[in-house]
């Protein structure tokens, strides 16, 4: 009887400690992290079709409901791929699930843009009178003016401080030459770009970077003495430039904190590390042993270097330089791209193939008709998602986990010239001016609407 009797009260003590059916109780993410961590694949699959703080953290919040795959550790070695694509939630874009825009910015134009750059919470809009309109998104009104004096603008990059064009100026008589390149800075001050320095250069510019007060950018070189190398330019507070030769095939990449950058040659089989005050002295971090495949591609992460060569995939520690993590496929390798603890590799038969950065496992694999053709092409990776303009103008969005087709042309109508891809909103260029396409689905919805939902 006593037994009977306890287990009588604990039963009554569970039931005191339930939460009402519809309540959701807030836990802190590392928390909610932590459970979930503890569970197997199977575990979770079941758990998502009862715990209210499940469905909740699978529903409210797109970036939580990014990081549920990864937070549950090597849940995809335990699941099939039936069971992981439903696992891995519905985060895909819903047809025609999107708001409409279109910028103006409160000016009767004659002409369409040609051309716009988007920085911060401005959009730039180029109406090919060497200039551009500085066009506040949120309102769609336009703020300022930057003239370029007879130049066209090739690229912008910018960074919290600097906004930064690369133009084609000094025209010969041909008007179809142009002899000289500028680099024209401007410093974000008080909601307004004002103009602080322009650099006339004799050569092309291939490659800008910007990270605090330095501009990294590579350069051809013109002197016949200097074939085979290109010069890195290093821009300090705009008062101080520095060049320095590398040769013709080498790559550099910066990374945080601003003094390291990490350099390596194509078809080398060594990686090495430089800094800004001595950018001479190199050291040699990384030496592949397979020296019959050269990388051709190398990015940054947080925590890795990330390397590719035609067959593998390379993931060294960026700390202590040691590999973690070989990557072999059969398919010959295109291009490299990685999102978050995503690895993207495309391949030359127009297939992507998607790869979990942490267990090197393959997620997905996938045909994209034309990605391999790079003439008048555009792929942008955000949120998980491949957005690809094919030579056309028509555009499709792939989720990359489960490699689904989510939308195309069809639900976009004109064909784009150029699209742009900020958080959860795409900017596309028509024929017809600039638009906005918000996606709805990334919008957090209220508990209430969800709890309904769930009855």
């Amino acid at each position: 009887m006593e037994s009977i009797q306890g287990v009588k009260e604990s039963d009554s003590i569970l039931k005191s400690t339930e939460l009402p059916l519809g309540t959701i109780q807030t836990l802190p993410p590392e928390v909610i992290a932590n459970i979930f961590s503890c569970l197997s694949g199977v575990d979770l699959f079941q758990a998502r079709g009862v715990c209210h703080s499940w469905k909740l953290l699978a529903s409210t919040d797109f970036l939580w409901r990014r990081r549920i795959p990864w937070i549950a550790g090597n849940i995809l070695q335990t699941l099939n791929p039936h069971v992981k694509k439903q696992l891995l939630l519905e985060d895909a874009f819903e047809k025609k699930s999107f708001e409409v825009k279109t910028f103006s910015g409160g000016l009767s134009q004659p002409l369409t843009p040609t051309n716009f750059f988007i920085h911060g919470s401005n959009l730039f809009a180029d109406y090919g009178d060497s200039s551009y309109i500085c066009i506040d998104i949120a309102n769609d009104k336009a703020k300022q003016r930057l003239d370029f004096f007879n130049c066209r603008v090739q690229f912008l990059i910018a960074n919290e401080q600097w906004l930064l064009w690369h133009a084609l100026s000094g025209k010969e008589r041909d008007t179809s030459i142009w002899s000289r390149f500028a680099l024209r800075f401007f410093r974000h001050h008080f909601q307004e770009y004002v103009s602080a320095e322009v650099r006339d250069i004799p050569y092309p510019v291939k490659r800008v970077e910007l990270l605090g007060n330095f501009a990294f950018f590579e350069t051809e070189v013109a002197n016949q003495d200097e074939r085979g190398s290109k010069k890195l330019v290093i821009v300090k507070n705009l008062t101080s430039f520095s060049a320095h030769h590398i040769p013709a095939d080498a790559w550099c990449l910066t990374s945080s904190p601003v003094s390291q950058l990490f350099y390596y040659q194509k078809d080398s089989s060594a990686i090495y590390s430089f800094t800004i005050d001595n950018p001479i002295a190199m050291t040699k971090i990384v030496m592949m042993k397979d020296k019959n495949h050269p990388l051709f591609d190398l990015k940054l992460t947080k925590t890795s270097l990330v390397g590719c060569s035609e067959k593998e995939v390379y993931l060294w520690d960026r700390a202590s330089k040691e590999l973690q993590r070989k990557i072999e496929v059969s398919f010959c390798i295109k291009a490299l791209a990685i999102d978050g603890r995503l690895v993207i590799l495309y391949s030359v038969d127009e297939g992507v193939h998607v790869f979990s950065l942490e267990t090197g496992l393959c997620l997905s694999s996938f045909h994209v008709e034309g990605i391999s053709k790079q003439a008048n092409s555009q792929k942008e990776i955000v949120w998980h998602h491949l957005f690809y303009k094919n030579p056309e103008g028509f555009l499709s969005v792939y989720h990359l986990i489960t490699g689904r087709k989510v939308l195309d042309q069809e639900d976009w109508g004109n064909p784009f010239l150029k699209i742009q891809v900020i958080d959860n909103t795409l900017y596309g260029l028509h024929a017809d001016g600039i638009k906005a396409y918000t996606f709805v689905p990334f919008r957090r919805k209220k508990a209430s609407q969800l709890i309904s939902a769930e009855k």
